[in-house]
């Protein structure tokens, strides 16, 4: 383990990186992600690497300012990731999902999947 990880298990980390989001923390954020990182969305498509998830990032908070996700239903799985279930609510409309965080060695977090 480098000075780069942190001595927490992957929900807790899956569960801080949700936080972020809710709080729409890019600065949080932006440190979390492994620089090969990839996002990969049922919805908008893929993103790589830190500038591409974060510019997706930027644009989804800038358009979407009272976006919060409520989880549910945490469990790690294979791969050294975590799975969870949310709904997305945006304008007072929700919208359901699951969601699967996976972490490099380091606790970066290298992959996302997001099924909406």
């Amino acid at each position: 383990m480098t000075a780069d990880a942190e001595p927490r298990d992957n929900i807790s980390r899956a569960e801080a990186y949700v936080a972020a989001s809710n709080a729409h923390d890019l600065e949080a954020i932006t440190p979390m992600f492994a620089d090969d990182a990839d996002y990969v969305s049922s919805r908008t498509g893929t993103y790589s690497g830190i500038p591409d998830i974060i510019e997706m990032m930027r644009g989804f908070f800038e358009g979407f300012g009272d976006a919060t996700w409520v989880t549910d239903n945490w469990r790690d799985v294979e791969g050294n990731g975590v799975e969870f279930t949310f709904v997305l609510t945006i304008s007072g409309t929700g919208r359901p999902g699951t969601e699967r965080v996976f972490f490099n060695d380091y606790g970066r977090i290298r992959r996302i999947e997001v099924e909406t």
